[in-house]
């Protein structure tokens, strides 16, 4: 994550489907930002949602009233600590280090989000790009932009249900799932895994079999709200 991309459209569809995982129950989330700096690219810039039409207020106002209107405020201000302080992630806890871009930065780094998982029962990963790609393998100059095996397999020992964030990749959408899906069942043995798009991008969620009720009981809201634009893939 980059805090230019703050208030982009997946950034707002981010926040409405954790929101919608955290409806009707009592669990806790931590929500790793996985930050890294920003750049002078023009990626996250997709803000037209918030220029106050009929059109968007339909379109994107109907899915979460209190999230639309609140980002139509502050969707503009590229900072992601806005959302921490706004009281829209109930029962939410952030892990906000930037991720080091050297190896033994980045185990220490890892070392010290385990603790901050203590008393939670889902990991939200929001890595720049997502899944590693085989040109960019742990220890790899750009690696910080990337989820590391090493942990999501912390994560899931430590008995936590997870969800990874993944940008689009330049290939076909049921390519770019088959090959993750491969990875990421050998990194997650008997989770429970689900595939959501929203826009652009997907999410992929492990879930500890003693959650998977309680957590598809609140995502059924996707159906309901988040129609035609967040959507369970498999």
């Amino acid at each position: 994550m980059k805090n230019q991309y703050f208030g982009d459209i997946n950034d707002f569809r981010k926040y409405g489907f954790l929101r919608v995982l955290q409806a009707g129950h009592r669990n806790r989330l931590l929500l790793n930002w996985m930050l890294v700096g920003d750049d002078s690219r023009r990626d996250g810039e997709i803000r037209g949602y918030l220029n106050g039409s009929k059109r968007s207020e339909g379109l994107y106002g109907k899915c979460d009233q209190s999230l639309f209107i609140w980002m139509k405020r502050h969707g503009k201000k590229r900072d992601v600590h806005l959302i921490e302080k706004s009281g829209l992630l109930e029962r939410t806890s952030f892990f906000c280090e930037e991720v080091p871009p050297n190896p033994v930065g980045r185990e220490l780094w890892c070392r010290r989000l385990i603790p901050k998982a203590r008393g939670v029962d889902l990991v939200f990963f929001d890595p720049d790009n997502g899944f590693p790609v085989k040109s960019k393998r742990e220890g790899h100059p750009g690696f910080q932009k990337y989820i590391a095996e090493s942990e999501v397999k912390s994560v899931w020992a430590a008995g936590k249900s997870l969800v990874v964030y993944q940008h689009a990749r330049r290939i076909e959408r049921h390519k770019q799932v088959e090959i993750i899906l491969n990875d990421f069942k050998r990194w997650v043995p008997g989770a429970n895994i689900k595939v959501y798009r929203a826009g652009s991008v997907l999410y992929f969620a492990a879930f500890q079999k003693n959650m998977l009720g309680t957590y598809l009981s609140s995502l059924e809201g996707l159906k309901k709200d988040w129609k035609g634009q967040i959507q369970e893939l498999s």
